[in-house]
């Protein structure tokens, strides 16, 4: 379009997929890629722009028409003593919430000894990852590494289904594995310290 500017793409920057398999890649519509660099090529005659991004299978050259800028535009909420105090006489005027934020509380900070249903080795050979993208987590960073967090489900004679998150990184023999139940310290780890870094000066 004519007096449209150009993307200008610096290394580390994110980047999300339009399309699936742009310029015969595996990448999927969607992806989250990291930019190594941007360059203009000659294509039949012609200038055009691409970005080398890293992905899961290498570095892929795109053109700038299948990716668009990635900002994370989520910040967390600055603490707040009023809202706190309000929350906690909320909670306090009701028996169940009592009990259920006390619950919550002692699950979420719980050390990991102490957390239970860690999976054996016999319940990890059953699990099964899920299809489709709801299922699925990547992240790939500046030097091409890529985490995958996957969710996994085993048949359980006790409660017919039984889960967990597997976390992998490039595609190696080792995992760890989270039971679903059990991933709430992670959860509150992350947003935490994802709270504390946002901090003003």
């Amino acid at each position: 379009m004519p007096g449209t500017a150009t993307p200008d793409y610096r290394p580390g920057d994110k980047v999300r997929v339009l399309v699936d398999e742009p310029y015969a890649t595996e990448l999927a519509e969607g992806d989250i890629v990291t930019v190594i660099e941007q360059r203009t090529k000659v294509e039949q005659g012609e200038e055009v722009e691409v970005v080398a991004v890293s992905t899961n299978h290498g570095n892929r050259w795109l053109g700038l028409d299948v990716v668009e800028p990635f900002r994370d535009d989520y910040k967390p909420a600055e603490p707040d003593e009023l809202i706190d105090a309000q929350f906690r006489a909320l909670l306090e005027s009701d028996e169940e919430l009592t009990r259920w934020a006390s619950d919550a509380d002692t699950t979420l900070g719980a050390e990991d000894e102490k957390v239970p249903g860690q999976l054996t080795p016999e319940q990890f050979d059953g699990l099964t990852s899920l299809p489709g993208k709801e299922n699925r987590f990547r992240a790939t960073d500046y030097a091409g590494d890529v985490l995958d967090v996957y969710y996994a489900e085993r048949e359980c004679a006790d409660h017919g289904r039984e889960s967990a998150f597997v976390f992998d990184i490039n595609d190696g023999d080792d995992v760890v594995v989270i039971p679903a139940g059990s991933v709430g310290p992670l959860i509150a780890f992350l947003l935490d310290r994802a709270r504390f870094s946002k901090r003003p000066r």
